[in-house]
């Protein structure tokens, strides 16, 4: 398959994922195989919290995907001295610090070694003041480092994976939005008690024209899919 079409293919399956979260499994996969990756992971961070805010990563194992979030999703080497970089170039461990030096990390000799994640690639998605993001891909020492080519393609596909993260985030945002929006509105319909409130034309649920219960639910269902999390190999998400 030529770089050409095999980009063009990508691309969709990384917009459909714009478009819904549940797709980045699909999308994941289809980079790491045209990159010739064995791992593939995107992460975004509330930076207030420190939290993933999403997490995804379809080829590994639950064992270690618990052992990241619990231990090295709010902070680790590898994401810290990788924010330095441009947001959408790609770069790789030895950009980040000598290869001696990473090889004596516990994230190194913890995570990525008894996985044979050896090798990386990675590209910055965001960097602004209240989120982050990242992409990564991974694979085995014996496999060789990533080369030039593999390294543009992740180059190539960047700005798409930046706006896909970029409306990832206003549908967060515009969820918790609402969300705020329908708890004061809900809060304030069960503290208007008395006959006075229940003899007007309208309730604070009429007036909205049902609308909060529809945002109470919307919301509920994108909150659940933007914690998206890998069950099992197949890079399916459990919610």
């Amino acid at each position: 398959m030529s770089v050409t079409v095999e980009l063009g293919a990508v691309i969709g399956i990384v917009y459909e994922a714009a478009a819904a979260v549940e797709a980045w499994p699909s999308a994941l996969t289809a980079i790491a195989d045209a990159l010739n990756a064995r791992t593939a992971s995107l992460t975004i961070i509330d930076k207030s919290g420190a939290a993933s805010l999403i997490h995804v990563a379809p080829r590994t194992d639950p064992f270690w995907e618990r052992t990241f979030i619990e231990r090295w999703s709010s902070t680790n080497l590898v994401r810290e001295r990788g924010l330095r970089r441009p947001v959408g170039q790609a770069y790789q461990f030895e950009d980040l610090l000598p290869r001696s030096e990473f090889e004596r990390t516990a994230f190194y000799n913890e995570f990525f070694l008894p996985q044979r994640m050896e090798v990386g690639l990675f590209a910055n998605l965001a960097n602004a003041s209240t989120e982050v993001s990242g992409i990564a891909f991974n694979r085995s020492r014996r496999k060789g480092p990533f080369d030039r080519n593999e390294q543009l393609l992740l180059n190539a596909l960047a700005p798409h994976l930046q706006r896909a993260v970029s409306l990832n985030l206003r549908v967060l945002r515009s969820e918790t939005a609402r969300s705020d929006l329908s708890s004061i509105a809900n809060n304030f319909e069960e503290a208007a008690t008395g006959p006075t409130w229940s003899s007007k034309c309208c309730r604070l649920p009429e007036y909205l024209g049902g609308a909060h219960r529809a945002h109470r639910s919307s919301s509920s269902r994108s909150r659940k899919s933007a914690r998206c999390r890998p069950a099992n190999r197949s890079g399916r998400c459990s919610i």
